[in-house]
């Protein structure tokens, strides 16, 4: 595995993403959110992550309702169904 600072063709990178070098996770996914979710910053919003209740290693700095009501994501499915909003042709 390389790291970012080796070059490949003259161009920086960090190699295919894996179990130990996850940095897909941050560059297309977090940081993605978190810069649109700046633009929001003022209107107080909060975001939701469903990290499961036996994840609780992984918590940070949002919302977690799974975590809250102590569930393990089994009765998910359930949960979801009960919401105010559809949820498209998976239901």
């Amino acid at each position: 595995m390389r790291s970012k600072e080796e070059k490949i063709n003259g161009k920086k990178g960090y190699g295919w993403a894996t179990m130990r070098c996850r940095w897909c996770t941050s560059n297309l996914k977090n940081r993605v959110i978190d810069n649109y979710l700046k633009k929001y910053q003022k209107e107080g919003y909060k975001e939701y992550v469903g990290i499961a209740y036996d994840e609780q290693k992984r918590i940070k700095d949002k919302e977690y309702p799974l975590v809250r009501m102590e569930n393990d994501g089994k009765g998910l499915f359930t949960i979801l169904l009960q919401q105010r909003f559809r949820l498209g042709r998976f239901v």
